[in-house]
């Protein structure tokens, strides 16, 4: 079972609420405004984080397509990390783990801007539509769980080109126990059936090998 505690406060703002353009203005002009709104969206949802940890979940979703190009890392440091590892500390001490869903992502984030504490790492888009591999983000977060989107640009590639993209990460997470395959965006009307087919194939005849 997963549940999710809500949204990191300031990418809420920033997607949802504003838009990256508006977000941008308004940061130069009434940052303090900005600042006020996400101190108390941050005071709210602290609310629930022990809630969640005592329900009967196995692990809860934080948040979604946390871009890091796009917030900085300097927001990332002082508004973002900080929330999630707050987040995930009330989780971790009822054993439960924290997801956070992200897309394009640098292996070094969980280093540079402050180590991230999320235990799951969901929707994590790896190469060919990223700069980011598969191997990279299995060497970079040793300690992880990653649940990986099978890249969207693949649907469009022949049955062959997804079974062997299948098999290199089933096999590049060898041993580990950490790799999940999803699907998190839309896949084409026409070709989801036999791609599923195709990937759900490969996983069968790897059966024990992640």
């Amino acid at each position: 079972m997963r549940y999710g505690p809500g949204g990191i406060p300031l990418h809420v703002i920033m997607i949802h609420y504003m838009g990256v353009e508006l977000f941008a203005t308004e940061w130069m002009e009434r940052r303090d405004e900005i600042l006020h709104l996400e101190q108390a969206m941050r005071q709210s949802q602290r609310k629930a984080f022990p809630i969640v940890a005592a329900s009967p979940i196995t692990h809860a979703n934080l948040g979604g397509n946390l871009a890091p190009e796009v917030m900085g890392p300097p927001r990332l440091r002082e508004f973002c990390i900080p929330f999630i590892n707050e987040c995930a500390d009330v989780l971790h001490e009822r054993g439960k783990l924290l997801g956070l869903a992200h897309g394009r992502q640098q292996p070094g984030l969980g280093r540079r801007p402050g180590r991230l504490e999320a235990g799951l790492h969901r929707g994590l888009h790896p190469g060919p539509d990223t700069d980011l591999t598969l191997a990279e983000a299995l060497a970079a977060w040793p300690d992880k769980v990653l649940w990986i989107n099978f890249p969207s640009s693949l649907h469009l590639a022949g049955l062959e080109v997804i079974r062997r993209t299948t098999r290199e990460f089933i096999e590049a997470a060898a041993g580990t126990h950490r790799l999940i395959i999803g699907i998190t965006e839309d896949m084409p009307e026409d070709r989801w059936r036999e791609n599923l087919l195709a990937i759900s194939e490969v996983i069968n005849e790897m059966k024990g090998v992640v």
